[in-house]
């Protein structure tokens, strides 16, 4: 149970200026966060205190502990923390492993805003609406540039599939009906 109304992020990078670039966009979310530059870190206060975290975010490849063993750990001892992973050396392969271990995976470079927008999904933050889906990720981007044209900020969010990929595209819920009516709009004008 969480014991905390702020919601409390763990970030474990060894890139000290990645770690320092989250920490401080969570922060300005309303998350408090505590940083660490290794998994064997995250271990650490997982097993003293894992319901004092809404969220790990986790960078796979660090020296003395990853974050598959985080992943592993996490699993192991069934900690219901959320966990994000990035990384700069991902395949569909890898990406498979973690989703299907229920994690998320962002492949670095990555958007901030679309980090952070799952942060907010994550911690249970109703800040934004899901208004469409796409098995095409490259109907999603053009959306997403679409809605953004029109001066609605969006977010996308990958699934792995068993043949390609599935891309929800996300909004704010004050700017979903907007959204909704300009993907309707684009969608009958190609018919």
């Amino acid at each position: 149970m969480q014991t905390c109304t702020v919601p409390q992020v763990l970030i474990a990078d060894d890139d000290a200026e990645m770690r320092m670039m989250l920490a401080s966009a969570l922060r300005d979310d309303g998350c408090d966060v505590v940083q660490v530059d290794d998994g064997a870190q995250v271990v650490t206060h997982l097993s003293a205190a894992p319901d004092d975290f809404s969220l790990v975010v986790c960078d796979v490849r660090m020296l003395a502990c990853g974050g598959l063993e985080v992943l592993g750990f996490m699993r192991s001892i069934a900690c219901k923390v959320p966990l994000i992973l990035m990384t700069a050396f991902g395949d569909p392969d890898l990406r498979r492993q973690i989703e299907e271990a229920g994690a998320c995976l962002f492949d670095k470079p990555f958007d901030l805003d679309d980090l952070r927008t799952a942060v907010g999904r994550f911690v249970a933050r109703p800040d934004v609406r899901l208004v469409t889906t796409r098995d095409n990720t490259l109907d999603a981007w053009a959306i997403k540039w679409m809605l953004e044209a029109n001066g609605i900020r969006a977010v996308l969010r990958q699934h792995a599939q068993p043949i390609g990929w599935r891309s929800d595209v996300y909004v704010r819920p004050s700017d979903a009906a907007r959204a909704c009516a300009i993907i309707a709009s684009e969608e009958r004008s190609r018919t």
